[in-house]
């Protein structure tokens, strides 16, 4: 019964926060790529008929797409990712329609699950309720996944996927290697990759971690053919799917990002920004914190590199103390006094910080614990799992930055498919900590209380729309305004009237790097996502217009319904 109940609160606790305001702004650029992709569209239009006429209806734009279609779109604007939401979504809008609330609803149910998930995970290999209910509760309450379950992505079901295929790796080397499981496990891995190509740290380190666990002989012959079948997937998808321009895509976006970082007197510079190793040190330590939920935010707090250092030789000086000989204990109890009146204006956050680094280093103790018990197996694989997951995502974004030379890299969205994990080893070191002291048992109910007002503001930012995981929206965005517009335009529209389209509008990236006077059907397809698929209005992209939106009534009247003044409304 235990069980269920904090099951249940769970539950609750996860769908109050992503439910709330779930419509209540619209959508953002990167949501709206995807139900063009997901119906089959080019970002652009350049696979519509529709497009190719100087006049022409909702039916045209409806017109049928075949699978080379969806895997194209795909390619054209996200580098083959995203494909396995897409299709879900596909078919999720034939059944419950496209409006805000639907289309992010999947993302929603996917991040509940993963919530719900973990907690049954935790409990049933740990074996503990605090541990299993604190790591569900930090998925719960995490900005990041409350965040992305308001969005129409893919993340959410990467997270899903991914767990569930690390819990049947855990089946598959514990002793349950059944055909069955070693055939869900590939789909769940080749789901994942198709997914996003960034889940590729999972199936890397389920890889590393077969290698050193023991009694595998019996593995091998599974394991390979489950490799071998994915690789298969992949060298298909990066050649001929929807993946095939995919290096060629970021090669290209990251040159574009590198010349508008250079630019200091580009507005964007201020978000691009040149990967120095200052910048580079800085932004992954907030990215650390930030991955542990647990310590979101802080590095707003800490501001720099000398304090988060001092932090890492607080945690050395707390734990000398509270496990060294004699000796140790005074030298460990004297650097810890020497760190807090040294960054004594720091003294809460720098506690805080030192107590994430207290929390790893039981977790990682009990890790090496269960290396030595063939039994304890499962354990194992999860905890490494979780250390795994906090060093390599972020390895990568660091490095990427530092090729690249921009830090576009260097954001939440890369490294949110450790979060999964990550509460797991957190919540373990964390409770395993206060079991060994009482001292540390208050250090740790420290660091829970501390941050609940960080966690509490990253949760209102997103929710006021200034978020780091959303962008920062002045004024907030209102509800979907090409709905509204669509709607409105139904209800005054009448036999004979056109519809007049801006076309000349081109956001920031291509103002600077499309000179072209091509004409921009963004506005056109954003709109007709939200017409009948009958609708027979005649509409017109003006090519000299970049703002307004008219009704042309059937005397020549020019009727003004809409003006998306710049980003206001395009978000």
């Amino acid at each position: 019964m235990r069980k269920y109940i904090l099951l249940f609160f769970l539950g609750v606790i996860a769908l109050s926060f992503r439910l709330y305001r779930l419509d209540a702004r619209g959508l953002i650029t990167d949501e709206k790529f995807t139900l063009l992709n997901a119906n089959g569209f080019w970002v652009g239009g350049a696979n519509q008929s529709a497009f190719k006429k100087t006049y022409f209806t909702a039916q045209d734009f409806w017109e049928k797409k075949g699978p080379q279609d969806f895997m194209d779109a795909s390619a054209n604007a996200d580098f083959g990712t995203h494909m396995v939401h897409n299709v879900i979504l596909h078919y999720w809008m034939k059944v419950f329609g496209n409006s805000d609330f639907s289309v992010r609803m999947p993302g929603l149910i996917f991040n509940v699950l993963t919530v719900l998930l973990i907690y049954l995970l935790v409990l049933k290999y740990f074996r503990s309720y605090s541990m299993a209910f604190l790591a569900g509760l930090l998925f719960a309450i995490d900005p990041l996944n409350i965040a992305q379950s308001h969005i129409a992505r893919s993340y959410p079901l990467s997270f899903f996927l991914i767990t569930l295929a690390t819990a049947y790796f855990v089946k598959l080397v514990s002793g349950e290697n059944s055909k069955k499981n070693f055939v869900i496990y590939a789909v769940l891995i080749g789901l994942a990759m198709l997914n996003h190509y960034m889940n590729f740290f999972v199936p890397l380190l389920h890889v590393l971690i077969f290698l050193v666990i023991r009694n595998k002989s019996h593995l091998w012959t599974g394991f390979i053919l489950a490799a071998l079948a994915n690789a298969l997937l992949l060298f298909y998808w990066f050649n001929w799917g929807g993946g095939k321009g995919a290096m060629g895509f970021l090669k290209d976006k990251n040159e574009i990002h590198k010349k508008i970082a250079e630019n200091l007197q580009d507005e964007l510079s201020q978000t691009i920004q040149l990967a120095s190793p200052d910048v580079i040190a800085k932004k992954g330590i907030a990215l650390y914190y930030d991955i542990s939920v647990i310590t979101h935010g802080l590095f707003e707090d800490i501001k720099g590199v000398k304090v988060f250092l001092s932090s890492l030789l607080l945690a050395i000086g707390i734990l000398l103390s509270v496990q060294g000989h004699k000796y140790k204990r005074y030298a460990g109890l004297f650097l810890s006094l020497l760190i807090l009146a040294l960054e004594r204006i720091y003294l809460g956050s720098i506690l805080a910080s030192a107590a994430l680094f207290v929390a790893f280093y039981y977790a990682v103790k009990y890790l090496l614990e269960t290396r030595r018990y063939e039994a304890e197996k499962q354990e194992f694989v999860w905890l490494c799992m979780g250390l795994g997951m906090l060093i390599l995502p972020l390895i990568f974004v660091v490095r990427d930055a530092y090729l690249s030379g921009n830090t576009t890299s260097l954001t939440h969205r890369y490294i949110g498919n450790a979060s999964p994990f990550v509460v797991i080893l957190v919540s373990i070191g964390v409770i395993r900590a206060a079991q060994e002291k009482v001292i540390l048992g208050a250090l740790m109910l420290f660091l829970m209380i501390f941050q609940w007002t960080n966690i509490q503001k990253g949760i209102q930012d997103y929710f006021a729309d200034r978020s780091v995981y959303n962008a920062y929206f002045v004024p907030e965005r209102v509800p979907n305004p090409y709905a509204a517009l669509a709607k409105e335009i139904q209800e005054k529209a009448a036999l004979g009237d056109t519809l007049v389209i801006p076309g000349a509008y081109k956001d920031k990236y291509e103002e600077r790097f499309d000179k072209g006077g091509t004409v921009s059907y963004k506005d056109a397809q954003f709109l007709n996502l939200y017409f009948p698929k009958d609708y027979a209005l005649i509409q017109y992209v003006d090519p000299k217009e970049r703002e307004r939106l008219y009704l042309k009534k059937k005397d020549g009247e020019r009727v003004l319904l809409f003006d998306f003044k710049g980003e206001e409304y395009r978000y």
